[in-house]
């Protein structure tokens, strides 16, 4: 017995030496393969940055001309001079890579101090005074994460349903955010977009694609916009049976008129077009200005009906090349990850593969860029139910960080890393940060949230006048026989007795959908035309159920109501 824990001990220590000297000796070469001798700091009067290291000189010089064509003035810093010329700035004030909290063998090729002398060289205002966008060129490896944030947030994994431990992964979450912000406070100082490519090749591949799709992109194809959505897991504190949360988020973004002029295209579950074939064929043909996903993820994959099915990051490597392609915005934890190789393979079975953000870029298709988080965050609506009807009060987390995205479009912010910034701003504004962030959800998706693409990237204006906007519909019980006493009340009728439903709304017409919630079933569909903006849906049940009527306008707006049959 003693030899045995005699040679564990021996095995252990030999592994841990194994481990640091394989650590120690990746980044000493990734150091040294960047030193230089010059020591000279030019002016540098443009407003686009690109960091770049110098096996993506080539490429990064053909973004740098187009843009300078453009008339963004854009400068290329070698990574090679900010290493040689900056020293570290201090640790961030927060808990994570600097502090122990985050094991440093867990995290591997990740230069921590190159990463502060590039916030130093961030603050360096005298050498940039004009410095608006920075643009990362290169994944975790090239450049590596502005800082590891400690989250103790909800991640746990279960190991044989026998006991829980921390998710490691999602708990040390990979952040740009204080290139964003070099003082390491809230406040968003520069526009910070990643072009998270991992070789020269795709580099240049990605330089192009941007070019081609800035040359020819146009408001009467950008007007196309898919958002999708299904029915995921909830926090417990929903309360709310039958939320279709994934859809109700994408509804709520098209209650508010932020998609006002766009035709939008509904991939939802109730619509029985929510799977694989039909996302990836979306995505296949192109021709969308947006492509608004509500749904779970797992670092390379998109998980589709509660995790049924998946749509890899493979699958979008193998798209054909287009033109005519998407912004992608996501909730989906993980997808937005840019440090795959920068994680151990004891506790990060993909280390190396691309995450789902990164083969959107580096497809021919797919997307032009892709906006989400790094790691696992929360993002769901806070509702309560007027007399069976959903209001929503908020978009909490990454759901009311995207909200904040549209809103800014909508509003005629029309750079890439305005909107996304723009956003940032305002979520810090509408949130309030606790004094222990490493267990603050509002925090953990600030520095999770991502934007994988060129900043400068330039959209369409919206044109709102190009199509009619309408009333969302507001739908009424009409004499229930009482209501429900749960948290989120719902008017009730008798079983076999006509339910009516009054539908309110200046379209001409809505479509309407009956769900069985607890079956998980569009027991109906009708169309109605208004008569004096108002029409009444009615039916009958023979059993007990729960029901959720929704009525859709002509615009995709979107009025839900909750009832209740009982015996």
């Amino acid at each position: 017995m003693g030899e045995s824990k005699t040679r564990a001990i021996i095995v252990c220590t030999l592994l841990c030496f194994l481990l640091i000297v394989s650590n120690a000796s990746v980044s000493s070469k990734f150091i040294s393969s960047h030193k230089s001798t010059s020591t000279e700091k030019p002016l540098l009067s443009e407003q686009n940055i690109i960091i770049a290291p110098p096996e993506f000189y080539d490429a990064a010089r053909d973004l740098q001309q187009f843009r300078n064509g453009e008339g963004i003035s854009t400068v290329i810093v070698n990574t090679t001079f900010i290493n040689t010329n900056y020293d570290p700035a201090e640790d961030p004030p927060f808990k994570g890579y600097a502090t122990g909290k985050i094991p440093r063998l867990l995290i591997r090729n990740y230069n921590y101090d190159f990463a502060k002398k590039i916030i130093t060289f961030l603050r360096d205002n005298a050498t940039h005074p004009n410095m608006e966008y920075v643009t990362l060129f290169g994944n975790g490896e090239f450049i590596p994460a502005s800082y590891y944030i400690h989250s103790e947030m909800r991640w746990t994994k279960k190991i044989l349903n026998l006991f829980t431990i921390p998710d490691m992964y999602n708990n040390r979450i990979a952040t740009d955010f204080f290139y964003t912000s070099p003082d390491y406070d809230l406040n968003t100082d520069y526009k910070v977009g990643r072009i998270s490519v991992s070789t020269p090749t795709e580099a240049t591949a990605y330089v192009h694609k941007i070019i081609s799709w800035q040359q020819n992109v146009t408001w009467d194809w950008f007007q196309q916009v898919i958002v999708g959505g299904d029915q995921p897991n909830l926090p417990e504190e929903m309360d709310l049976d039958g939320c279709y949360a994934g859809e109700m988020i994408a509804a709520d973004v098209i209650n508010k008129g932020y998609f006002q002029g766009m035709d939008i295209s509904k991939l939802f579950l109730t619509e029985g077009n929510f799977n694989k074939s039909c996302i990836i064929k979306a995505l296949k043909e192109g021709e969308s200005g947006f492509f608004f996903m509500m749904t779970h993820g797992i670092t390379d994959r998109w998980g589709t009906s509660e995790m049924k099915e998946y749509v890899n990051a493979d699958e979008m490597l193998e798209l054909p090349e287009n033109t005519k392609i998407p912004v992608i915005v996501s909730v989906a934890c993980m997808c937005g990850a840019y440090d795959t190789h920068s994680m151990h393979p004891l506790f990060f079975m993909r280390s190396g593969q691309k995450s789902f953000g990164e083969a959107i870029l580096t497809s021919k298709g797919a997307g032009i860029a892709y906006i989400g988080t790094t790691r696992g965050t929360l993002g769901s609506p806070l509702l309560y139910l007027d007399d069976g009807e959903v209001m929503i009060t908020k978009e909490r987390g990454i759901a009311g960080m995207l909200l904040n995205f549209f809103e800014e479009y909508h509003n005629g912010t029309i750079r890439l890393g305005d909107i996304t910034t723009a956003a940032m701003t305002k979520y810090v504004q509408q949130n309030v940060f606790s004094d222990t962030p490493e267990t603050d959800e509002a925090f953990a998706v600030l520095m999770s949230f991502v934007l994988l693409g060129d900043p400068v990237i330039l959209l369409p204006q919206q044109q709102p006048q190009s199509r009619p906007s309408y009333q969302q519909p507001h739908l009424t019980a009409i004499d229930p026989e009482g209501s429900t006493s749960e948290t989120h009340s719902r008017p009730w009728y008798s079983t076999n007795a006509t339910v009516h439903i009054q539908i309110e709304t200046n379209s001409s017409q809505v479509s309407v959908k009956i769900i069985d919630i607890d079956t998980n079933t569009v027991v109906d569909r009708q169309t109605f035309i208004l008569v004096n903006n108002s029409t009444e849906y009615t039916f009958t049940s023979a059993n007990a159920a729960r029901y959720l009527i929704r009525a859709s306008g002509n615009d995709g707006k979107e009025g839900w109501l909750y009832c209740t049959i009982k015996d």
